[in-house]
């Protein structure tokens, strides 16, 4: 699947990734967000660390309290 046409901007294309990849109401380790996204987007675990700290930059994933942190989409809640 590619996400680069530029008919949508960054944040559009990382919610849109974010909301296919991760269930709503959930939340994650790093690595099983990670995981996923190697996964989904056949990338390497690379591009996967890039992807995962832009969506965490652009709020598209949240991180909880607590150590190790989890991480759940921005617009819905970790329960």
């Amino acid at each position: 699947m590619s996400f680069s046409g530029n008919s949508l901007d960054q944040e559009s294309r990382l919610w849109l990734i974010a909301r296919k990849v991760l269930a709503p109401e959930r939340s994650y380790t790093q690595d099983h967000v990670k995981a996923k996204l190697e996964t989904y987007l056949k990338v390497p675990p690379e591009r996967a660390e890039k992807g995962f700290t832009l969506m965490v930059k652009q709020g598209v994933l949240v991180p909880t309290v607590g150590e190790p942190p989890k991480y759940y989409l921005g617009d819905t809640t970790p329960f």
